[in-house]
């Protein structure tokens, strides 16, 4: 080897050794925590929209563990061009728990492109429900939502109507989101309520301002406190590009306070409700 060539490919060592020495060597956080008995469990797969990434999602494994279960471990499953899968992406615990709100502190890793400069940063955690939850640092926020796929994956139980906002991912899109608008309307002059989901961002084939589906309910929807869930019928629709040939299929709600799907013979829509959508293209 030439002298120049062992040098460059000792820089590069040097840089892949920093960078796993400052990665395996995971930040020590906080012990002292204010705890009540009740327990939330975090266990699972999650979707993570990371600062500058808009409306695409990563898949993070989150770990709870410790003598109480009080420190997460998020481990990403897909990665970016800046922290791959694989990595850890945060180290967390927990301060405070209630039923519904819990609240801890720890370190987040951020890196530049290619996984160079790896940092930890000082962060706060935030989560409503075990469901949905933030990671703030700096004046940055990451935003997570419990995967529904995940075999960890519970229903969270909250009395609360459907409207609002949601997160969308439909089939053949992997982890890019729509934000879909759904408001309950009454459904001709009947007793029936009809759910409607407008998108308020689309895609070629049915772009935004069109509706995405409707759902006739027979009373006003509520997820009740066992965490089971608002089951309908409805119709989906689907277009080819320029929304040319639309087309509406029939579908299968399931719905709960924070997650939802929607099922029919073209696949399964997968819907999050969407607690920040001022946060979410930031």
């Amino acid at each position: 080897l030439t002298d120049s060539t062992h040098q460059m490919k000792l820089a590069v060592g040097c840089v892949v050794l920093v960078a796993a020495i400052a990665v395996s060597a995971l930040p020590v956080v906080v012990e002292n925590s204010s705890i009540s008995d009740t327990k939330i469990v975090f266990d699972g797969s999650w979707l993570v929209f990371y600062p500058g990434q808009g409306l695409h999602a990563e898949r993070v494994d989150l770990v709870q563990q410790g003598p109480e279960g009080l420190q997460l471990v998020g481990t990403k499953v897909t990665g970016d061009d800046k922290v791959p899968a694989g990595q850890v992406s945060f180290v967390l615990t927990l301060t405070f728990i209630s039923p519904v709100h819990v609240t801890g502190v720890g370190r987040v890793l951020t890196a530049d492109e290619g996984f160079t400069s790896p940092l930890w940063n000082n962060c706060t955690f935030s989560a409503v429900l075990g469901c949905h939850a933030h990671i703030s640092y700096g004046k940055k926020q990451i935003s997570m939502y419990r995967d529904i796929f995940s075999q960890n994956a519970r229903e969270c139980g909250h009395e609360s109507d459907l409207d609002g906002d949601w997160l969308a991912f439909y089939p053949g899109q992997d982890l890019v989101a729509e934000r879909i608008s759904v408001t309950e309307k009454e459904h001709r002059g009947h007793k029936k309520h009809l759910l409607v989901g407008t998108k308020m961002t689309g895609d070629v084939d049915v772009p935004a301002g069109r509706v995405s589906f409707e759902v006739s309910l027979s009373k006003k929807p509520h997820a009740a406190n066992n965490g089971s869930l608002v089951t309908a019928s409805g119709h989906i629709v689907t277009a080819d590009a320029g929304y040319t040939r639309p087309m509406w299929h029939k579908a299968e709600l399931a719905a709960g306070f924070c997650r939802a799907t929607l099922t029919s013979d073209v696949g399964t829509v997968t819907l999050f409700r969407d607690f920040d959508s001022s946060s979410m293209l930031s």
